[in-house]
């Protein structure tokens, strides 16, 4: 399941491949992770935990697929952001993918996202 953190804080904690060493991501209210559930299968490379009172909407990946696969409008733009999140994740140069997106591993690593070309997102209104 995708989840996302509609309230409070989580920290994960991951071991990355340039490292033995542990590493603690802290996410807060708005953030995200395991998206990689939606497109892949997928298993968890980290621990999360509660650091604050939270409320987590998930995303059953399953059913999520089963409903974008039904719908011709909105499967080509969900296929766009499937193939949008593989790039991302080819390109991350972090050396690991994990449950957190790795825009939010750049975000805290204090790394820029260079700019994707997303044509599928030209007619979205």
């Amino acid at each position: 399941q995708m989840l996302f953190l509609s309230l409070g804080s989580l920290v994960y904690r991951f071991c990355s491949a340039a490292s033995a060493r542990p590493r603690t991501l802290k996410l807060d209210t708005g953030s995200w992770c395991v998206e990689a559930t939606l497109w892949m299968d997928w298993d968890h490379v980290g621990t999360m935990k509660a650091v604050s009172e939270v409320d987590v909407v998930s995303v059953t990946s399953s059913k999520f697929r089963d409903i974008c696969k039904k719908d011709p409008q909105t499967y080509p733009m969900v296929r766009g952001w499937a193939l949008l999140f593989w790039k991302d994740a080819q390109d991350n140069g972090l050396g690991l993918l994990t449950d957190i997106a790795p825009e939010l591993m750049r975000k805290q690593r204090g790394v820029q996202r260079r700019p994707v070309f997303a044509p599928h997102l030209n007619n979205v209104e």
